[in-house]
């Protein structure tokens, strides 16, 4: 008997959402019938806070459901391809595809770019390959279990909202349930609801507290996972290699390349903006009125940093770094504190 273990493994990825969906039917239904139908309007006769009760929870499904269906359309985002930098000079100019390097990128200890090679592509900061998607992700979070979609730059904003909304939803059920139930009128879906309802809150709401607070300090899920990491393993080295002028030779003050070891503590705080409202802005959009709303706003502000980008590089929406990294690697620049100092054939040319 032959098993594909790739294909029973997306089967299963499917079955947590499609249970979660289910739950979500369930308790609805129980909610409404079996609550403020029943109980409320029928046996209390309390009909304003049973039609109120459910026009709100059936306006929070929908929301819900509208947000779960355009958080799988819009997808997580897809990094574009990069041609690899002009590092050395070609052998055919005429028939070279390289890219100038930008002013700083991530590279490895000799100051070679991180390269996917089932993209074929430069990888940019905060991108991870994805084996599911067969792609890689721009600003990589996480593979949401239930939701069954990996969450990256493009939808994240909507999972926030998601997640949001679901626990607004849950508190108005427990606590509506809660204050109404009557004693003396026990049903089981009752019960179930309320367990359902408190459990979700406690995950759901926990899930939003994380997550407010990565957006406040501009940070994605596998970041925080990595630096919980670093406290058990000790600490992770990150290279990055950035564009400075050579102060060893006044007759030659060029540009040259220098690669600075730094630790991933210290790599987080690049993407880190000056303010909380700030990283918001980075992250669910320049507007604050689109952080609410239940529908996708695409992000244009995303560009590179640097002054010396082109403008077809600020174009691929790349990862726009905090700029005070720069002064922090011409500080360790000065001191002598780096590991590979070269030229860069492509520098010349900006």
């Amino acid at each position: 008997m032959h098993i594909d273990l790739r294909k029973d493994v997306n089967k299963l990825r499917w079955t947590v959402p499609a249970t979660f969906l289910g739950l979500l039917i369930y308790g609805m239904w129980a909610y409404i019938h079996k609550f403020c139908v029943k109980q409320l309007y029928d046996r209390r006769r309390m009909h304003s806070t049973s039609i109120g009760l459910i026009i709100t929870t059936g306006v929070l499904i929908l929301i819900e459901l509208m947000l779960w269906l355009q958080i799988v359309v819009v997808g997580s985002g897809k990094q574009q391809e990069i041609s690899p930098y002009r590092l050395q000079k070609p052998l055919d100019p005429n028939n070279d595809t390289s890219v100038l390097p930008p002013i700083l990128y991530q590279c490895d200890n000799q100051g070679y770019p991180i390269w996917c090679p089932e993209c074929q592509s430069i990888k940019q900061f905060r991108t991870h390959h994805s084996s599911q998607r067969g792609h890689c992700v721009e600003r990589f979070d996480h593979f949401c279990l239930w939701l069954g979609v990996i969450i990256g730059r493009e939808n994240y904003p909507l999972f926030v909202k998601f997640i949001s909304y679901i626990s607004c939803h849950f508190i108005i059920i427990a606590v509506s349930v809660l204050c109404y139930i009557s004693h003396s009128y026990r049903d089981g879906n009752l019960l179930t609801i309320i367990v359902l309802a408190f459990l979700g809150l406690g995950f759901t709401l926990t899930l939003t507290v994380f997550h407010y607070y990565y957006i406040c300090n501009n940070l994605t899920s596998i970041e925080m996972i990595q630096l919980q990491n670093e406290k058990k393993n000790g600490p992770k080295s990150m290279y990055l290699c950035y564009k400075s002028f050579d102060h060893e030779d006044l007759q030659d003050y060029s540009p040259c390349r220098y690669v600075v070891k730094i630790d991933y503590k210290d790599y987080v705080k690049i993407w880190n903006r000056n303010s909380i409202y700030d990283n918001w802005k980075d992250i669910m959009g320049e507007v604050p009125l689109t952080w609410i709303l239940p529908f996708y706003f695409k992000q244009t502000h995303i560009k590179l940093g640097g002054l010396e980008d082109s403008k077809e590089r600020k174009d691929l929406g790349l990862e726009y770094y905090n700029e005070k990294v720069l002064n922090t690697l011409q500080d360790k620049i000065d001191q002598g504190d780096y590991i590979v100092r070269f030229k860069a054939w492509g520098d010349q040319f900006t």
